[in-house]
């Protein structure tokens, strides 16, 4: 395992993402992957997953806008970043989620300024630990973070073209980061 790979990831965006989807997570779609190492710095993403997956198994799959798939995946900062999922599932037992980890709240050091944005008839919102969450409310109090959080439509120009319309939510909410523009 990586234990200190301070990766940073920072003003993408990232969109049009499709596969057919897996129990697991092998083939399902995710914008930002995790599931080893420590001290991601995952910040000013913007995330549009939207479209079908062909899976329709008997377990369930997930597909989220960012996905912590590891318990040992630890110091985590994971700000300013506006996600979208819409992706729906052709089995019933898939959801789709804009946040997944399987960590604990602790895999945090600070979760802030996000925008979780999932819909559509596979919807889960957030999941963390063996828990989906249905709303902010809750998450907030699971993570005991994520205080300036939202839960908006981001209203995007278009599916690739992810600038927020005006009127959006999202404009002007995240905060500064020191050495980002």
């Amino acid at each position: 395992a990586i234990t200190n790979s301070n990766i940073r990831v920072f003003n993408n965006v990232i969109t049009d993402i499709w596969a057919d989807g897996d129990a697991g997570v092998s083939f399902n779609p995710v914008g930002i992957y995790a599931n080893q190492g420590a001290g991601y710095q995952i910040y000013y993403n913007s995330i549009n997953l939207y479209g079908g997956i062909n899976y329709a198994g008997a377990s369930a799959a997930a597909t989220a806008g960012i996905m912590v798939n590891s318990t040992a995946v630890v110091n985590l900062d994971i700000r300013n970043n506006v996600i979208q999922n819409s992706q729906t599932f052709v089995g019933a037992l898939g959801r789709t989620y804009a946040f997944y980890s399987t960590g604990a709240n602790t895999t945090f050091d600070d979760i802030n300024y996000n925008n979780y944005y999932s819909i559509g008839p596979n919807a889960g919102f957030n999941f963390l630990g063996t828990t989906a969450f249905a709303n902010l409310a809750d998450w907030r109090v699971a993570t005991a973070k994520d205080s300036s959080s939202k839960d908006v439509n981001p209203q995007f120009t278009d599916s690739l073209n992810l600038r927020p319309l005006l009127g959006s939510g999202v404009l002007f909410a995240g905060t500064p980061i020191a050495g980002i523009t």
